[in-house]
């Protein structure tokens, strides 16, 4: 794609204004350049005004193994807790959610998930 005049490529069509000043005739070359212009300058103010980056919060995260494939492949389970007391259960055998404890309207931890305690129902019954 050859370049004239001001960096512009041939095949965009340009007219000079009654000051001989390039400008672009399709409003849609407007458009790609203005929206280009504003996805910078927000990038740039969200930049700016983010908040400083806090501490992560207390949290942990233990491992323990969960079964073996019929192939023999160990699989673990993974559980990560948050400092309320929410925790989820997730093996590394097609990322399973084996348990997910969140508090109810009264605060109490209860699991949310319907499935199998140990691997091999998974392995016996899965799809």
């Amino acid at each position: 794609m050859a370049m004239h005049g001001y960096g512009v490529a041939k095949n965009m069509e340009c007219i000079k204004n009654s000051k001989g000043i390039m400008i672009m005739q399709h409003s849609y070359q407007w458009l790609s350049l203005l929206s280009a212009t504003l996805f910078a300058a927000i990038c740039l103010a969200g930049c700016a005004s983010a908040p400083p980056t806090e501490a992560p919060m207390a949290g942990q995260i233990s491992k323990q193994p969960f079964g073996k494939t019929k192939e023999g492949t160990p699989v673990e389970l993974f559980t990560l807790r948050n400092s309320k007391g929410a925790e989820a259960r997730i093996s590394n055998y097609g990322g399973l959610v084996i348990s997910l404890k969140v508090p109810d309207r009264d605060g109490k931890l209860g699991d949310v998930v319907l499935g199998y305690d140990n691997l091999d129902g998974y392995l016996k019954a899965s799809p």
